[in-house]
């Protein structure tokens, strides 16, 4: 299934859109979006945010494979995950996790 990213969503490509709003279109969600937030098991524990696009740490390293093998990782102590994508709002979820460890639109 291929996907269409603008500025302030990720929808499936054959929903309707403005041409002039697609920023990018993938196979994935994963290639998609500006990082993941876990929210961990622990009660009163504080969401954290992994931001891939805009963190010198992951410069150069974004790929679909080192985003899912993260988000596996993050994913051992996490109640829920998130993928979100950054707006001029702030950041907006667009995914959540599903049981089998795949990304799913919400």
């Amino acid at each position: 299934m291929k996907y269409i990213r603008t500025k302030k969503h990720i929808i499936k490509e054959g929903d309707e859109i403005n041409i002039n709003e697609i920023i990018k279109k993938a196979d994935t969600i994963e290639e998609l979006i500006d990082g993941i937030v876990r929210i961990s098991k622990e009660e009163n524990a504080m969401p954290i945010a992994y931001n891939f696009r805009y963190s010198r740490e992951w410069e150069g390293k974004v790929n679909v494979d080192f985003v899912k093998e993260f988000i596996n990782l993050a994913n051992i102590n996490a109640k829920k995950i998130y993928g979100f994508i950054w707006t001029d709002k702030g950041l907006i979820y667009v995914a959540k996790m599903n049981e089998k460890g795949e990304l799913e639109l919400l």
